[in-house]
């Protein structure tokens, strides 16, 4: 009843107007109907971009947070390609990474590494402003191997407590997708919050790397060792693949410390780790096992690969000095002792079986020190 009541439809009235007055009404109401679109869309925005921001505030680590905002951010609003670069002139990034040995959930391709800020200054000049516009010579480096070279691109500086880490970067062939003057406030919020996540999660994997590190030399410590280790192993078993596993003991260490002090001490282990650590490619692992061993892990190599590395290893140590001061120095060797995975297992091995293989391994190339010093040290040996 009370429906009734309200009066003529817009349809009546309209049959009563003159032409003129129709012809308003009839634009108010296109407009009022752009304009609930208009709302709706903004408010479905809103909706993806508040889900958006609790992923990335929920990140447990800086891979996922690295890869919800490669990943999430451009499956959720339709973009065509989406980077982030980070300003890492001494590759800590990738070494967190590295050292967090987690699923890097494909993050590889949208992470770019800048030695510095001048890449963002030249797009986003000094005072570090949102660029939206067509992609431009200046932009290119900020994506990486797939530059972006026509369309649309869209610059977002992380920006926090004043220093800059970096940009998020979204592209489109779509010229109009990102233009110029546009609205930013969804993007310049995204950038505020994406930064301030992102130095939380740097500082967490610093904290994570702190205590994975050898704080004496710098490698990896044994804790590190014996979480990779065990990676390492299910790994090799699943693709059949060989794993190596080289122990080295410096030879008369202890001697070493009664003659020169600790503190000499020191630097010899700093010297020795240096001199492994520049032979090895960066899938390979070292880490100091305790006092004066090193250990290694070697994915992918054969054992006859495994004794030439430990070979090339223990003649440069032995070719070289360790300066003490302008006047003396000291000459060192190494023993090593080399083993194998044994490939008994494929990838339904059950844990206790994996550990049960990989102490195995580890013994064996421990008993090749053992062998080694018998031996008169300042050797190779390989026990299979």
């Amino acid at each position: 009843m009370f429906a009734q009541s309200i009066g003529p439809t817009t349809a009546v009235l309209k049959d009563k107007l003159p032409m003129d007055a129709v012809e308003t009404v009839t634009s108010l109401q296109a407009k009022i109907q752009e304009m609930s679109r208009l709302v709706r869309q903004n408010e479905a925005k809103q909706k993806k971009f508040d889900a958006l921001e609790r992923k990335l505030i929920g990140a447990a680590s800086l891979g996922e947070l690295l890869s919800t905002l490669a990943h999430d951010y451009r499956n959720d609003f339709s973009i065509d390609w989406v980077t982030v670069a980070v300003v890492d002139p001494a590759h800590e990034v990738t070494k967190l990474l590295d050292l967090a040995s987690e699923d890097r959930h494909g993050i590889e391709s949208h992470l770019v590494t800048l030695d510095s800020g001048a890449a963002l200054s030249k797009t986003l000049g000094n005072e570090l402003l949102p660029y939206l516009g067509p992609a431009q010579p200046t932009t290119a480096e900020l994506f990486g191997d797939r530059q972006q070279n026509d369309g649309s691109v869209a610059i977002l500086p992380l920006v926090h407590g004043g220093q800059v880490l970096g940009s998020i970067n979204l592209a489109s062939v779509d010229v109009d997708r990102f233009a110029a003057g546009s609205g930013t406030s969804f993007l310049e919020r995204l950038s505020a919050i994406a930064a301030l996540c992102l130095q939380n999660a740097l500082s967490s994997e610093r904290l994570k790397a702190a205590g994975l590190t050898d704080t004496l030399t710098g490698v990896k410590n044994r804790r590190y060792f014996e979480a990779r280790s065990k990676e390492e192993v299910a790994l090799a078993l699943r693709n059949k693949a060989p794993l190596a596993c080289l122990f080295f003991d410096i030879d008369k260490f202890k001697s070493i410390n009664d003659t020169y002090g600790h503190l000499v001490g020191d630097e010899v282990l700093r010297y020795v780790a240096k001199v492994i650590q520049v032979q090895l490619r960066a899938s390979e692992v070292l880490a100091r096992y305790g006092g004066e061993e090193f250990v290694v892990l070697l994915p992918g190599v054969s054992e006859l690969n495994a004794i030439a590395t430990a070979e090339r290893i223990r003649k440069i140590v032995a070719a070289q000095s360790v300066p003490l001061d302008a006047k003396r120095t000291i000459r060192l060797t190494v023993s090593c002792g080399v083993s194998v995975l044994a490939q008994e297992g494929d990838s339904s091995t059950s844990t206790e079986w994996n550990l049960k293989l990989l102490s195995a391994m580890i013994e064996r190339a421990d008993q090749g020190v053992y062998r080694a010093k018998d031996s008169g040290r300042n050797c190779v040996v390989f026990v299979n």
